[in-house]
């Protein structure tokens, strides 16, 4: 993160350039895992989408797990059903697929399938210096409960401390709504469930077709 006391120009440079990074999975400060938060206001397979292109512009295979792959996104190279697999034979499929490859990018579309408490081991297994993992959570979607003990972590959490980046993404008509409502010392306003009207899931706005803004959390790789 940018020093507070440089200019606010520097900073958005600063930003700017680290997100290009992020985004190449061929490059050397490519993030090992990245996990992006959606949600109903703003999905996040465009941001997918992007990852895949930039893959591809650098000839960086792609490997899509899906449980649900009826319309698989163009660009990927491997395809691998999950669906009805137990964890061991995916991870197993999983390394076969990547053993194919030098530099890898390894896309969970959807990681509420296999949210259980073999999850996080497996992605620990998944990683290597040839392997960058990105999975997206929608985080309107309730997480199970840990089955295994009321003192593990819920999953939500636990993927949080392993991912070394996080990406939240926001709808750019909310994000604006909210800033014009901060300048008029306004509360913000709310959108979709945030609501808490009969029948409102999504809100005005959503999924706005002119982008996409990313909150993102970063953490080096020296800790």
């Amino acid at each position: 993160m940018a020093p507070a006391s440089q200019p606010p120009s520097h900073h958005r440079t600063h930003s700017l350039l680290l997100i290009q990074r992020l985004l190449s999975p061929a490059s050397s400060s490519a993030s090992p895992f990245t996990l992006i938060l959606d949600s109903l206001e703003q999905s996040g397979k465009p941001l997918i989408q992007e990852y895949i292109r930039r893959a591809n512009a650098s000839k960086t295979p792609v490997i899509y797990v899906a449980h649900t792959a009826l319309n698989p996104p163009r660009g990927i190279d491997t395809l691998i059903r999950a669906r009805r697999k137990p964890l061991p034979a995916l991870q197993a499929e999983i390394a076969r697929a990547a053993a194919q490859h030098g530099k890898t990018l390894l896309i969970f579309p959807n990681l509420h399938p296999l949210l259980h408490p073999s999850l996080p081991p497996l992605l620990s297994a998944l990683l290597s210096p040839t392997t960058s993992l990105l999975a997206l959570l929608h985080t309107d979607v309730p997480t199970p409960p840990s089955s295994s003990s009321p003192y593990n972590p819920a999953p939500l959490p636990l993927l949080r401390y392993l991912a070394t980046t996080i990406l939240t993404t926001h709808s750019l008509a909310h994000a604006l709504a909210r800033r014009a409502a901060a300048a008029r010392s306004l509360p913000p306003p709310a959108f979709g469930l945030a609501e808490e009207r009969a029948g409102v899931l999504v809100g005005r706005g959503a999924n706005d077709a002119r982008g996409t803004v990313l909150e993102l959390e970063y953490r080096r790789r020296s800790g």
